[in-house]
């Protein structure tokens, strides 16, 4: 906006307009005579308006000015003018603005909408962490899906064989994690319910992981329902997930155990006469069902007694048959007694005539020794009475009755001794098949 000076000036522009017109007053003669350029005196003025200025009003003009203004702020940019002097053309002071541009437009700061009522953060937090439980849980399913040509199985036996997984893990927890064991259970149970909805009439272990892949959202959803609904009465069970959350190696490890658990003894319950020799099965083919690998166990070879009696496994290794690459890898952090599945162990014992001996151990840790297999009573025997047993010793000696009498008592003296182990000690040609 100009300054009044300005509006004045422009006001009075207006007004000598109407010099002459009826009504209107001559406003030349209301303002002091400019001085004479160059001659030192005082123009002449005209005093054609009355001796008194009452009749002028300023005021007025000055709003007549402003609303002028205001009209031509419609129409036309407005410029500054400034340094207009005598003579001077303001048009040649006129700065001319720049191209007019719209006010750009406030942007409406958009309220975000909750849809429903609001989330407890602690339900938040323990989403948050079922949800990476179970990422973990399906690196875990990928990890072990490897491409193989074991023998198919029925849906019916993969869901016991499942749910028996997800059991040893839980047993596996820790005190501060105990909390989470009906939580997890309750994932594979809705899991293994999806299998028996299967249309597939028999698995191999690849379609055994894709499924099991495939159903692990389910799971997911299951244990998050069972979490939030256990959390009500037990706060600990956040602190539990959030804590477990943060073992991601170790819960995928666990899930890819879980796997090749299952699918163990999925091999030893489609295989030939799964219950036989206390639950350890015939699947050998030779009429010895312990002493060597075999389809649905976890063999031990090579463990050695030496001549003092004492055991050295460092020359055993592991091996898990019709399992797909280094299955046995995935037990590797376990102890032999953890681990839900049959176990065949063979002994070397160290003697003038060395001989070797076997034994089992099914899926509920019972140990099983076969009866007909005189040579392993023998080793056995000589282990827990600390002498060189032998049927056909020629002093006259009756090692016949002791070695049956003794030998069941040596198969739990050497389980005793090894059960402690981790799979990862056995690792002499370890994860071959």
């Amino acid at each position: 906006m100009y300054d009044r000076r300005h509006r004045s000036e422009h006001a009075t522009g207006r007004a000598a307009d109407h010099v002459g017109v009826p009504g209107k007053t001559t406003l030349t003669s209301q303002l002091p005579a400019a001085p004479a350029h160059g001659h030192g005196g005082h123009g002449h003025v005209e005093h054609d308006a009355p001796e008194h200025d009452d009749d002028l009003d300023i005021d007025a003009l000055d709003d007549q000015a402003r609303r002028d203004d205001d009209e031509d702020e419609d129409t036309v940019p407005r410029a500054r003018i400034s340094g207009v002097g005598p003579g001077d053309d303001p048009s040649d002071h006129v700065k001319t603005p720049p191209p007019h541009h719209d006010k750009p437009k406030r942007k409406r700061r958009r309220r975000r909408r909750h849809h429903g009522k609001h989330k407890d953060p602690q339900e938040t937090k323990l989403h948050h962490a079922i949800n990476r439980i179970y990422h973990f849980r399906e690196l875990g399913i990928l990890e072990a899906m490897i491409k193989s040509a074991e023998r198919p199985a029925s849906a019916s036996i993969l869901t016991d064989a499942i749910k028996g997984a997800i059991a040893a893990t839980t047993a596996l927890l820790e005190p501060e994690f105990a909390v989470l064991t009906n939580i997890l259970i309750e994932g594979v149970n809705a899991l293994a319910r999806n299998f028996e909805k299967t249309s597939v009439p028999d698995y191999d272990f690849f379609q055994f992981c894709q499924d099991y892949l495939t159903a692990n959202p389910k799971a997911r959803s299951a244990a998050f329902h069972k979490a939030k609904s256990d959390m009500e009465s037990d706060p600990g069970v956040l602190t539990a997930a959030r804590g477990l959350a943060e073992h991601g190696t170790r819960v995928q490890t666990d899930q890819a155990a879980e796997v090749v658990t299952a699918w163990t003894n999925v091999l030893r319950n489609s295989g030939k006469d799964p219950k036989a020799a206390g639950g350890i099965g015939h699947n050998d083919g030779d009429g010895r069902p312990l002493d060597n690998a075999a389809p649905g166990r976890l063999h031990i070879d090579g463990i050695r007694i030496n001549a003092d009696y004492s055991v050295d496994h460092s020359h055993a290794d592991a091996t898990l048959k019709d399992l797909p690459g280094n299955a046995a890898y995935f037990y590797r952090h376990r102890r032999l007694e953890s681990l839900p599945i049959a176990r065949t162990l063979k002994f070397h014992m160290v003697r003038s005539r060395p001989i070797d001996g076997a034994f089992g151990v099914n899926a509920n840790n019972h140990v099983v020794g076969d009866t007909k297999d005189d040579t392993s009573k023998m080793v056995f025997a000589s282990y827990h009475t600390r002498t060189m047993l032998d049927p056909a010793n020629q002093a006259g000696i009756d090692d016949a009755t002791t070695i049956e009498d003794n030998w069941q008592q040596g198969i739990d003296d050497l389980w005793g001794v090894v059960k402690g182990y981790e799979i990862r000690e056995f690792e002499k040609g370890f994860g071959k098949r």
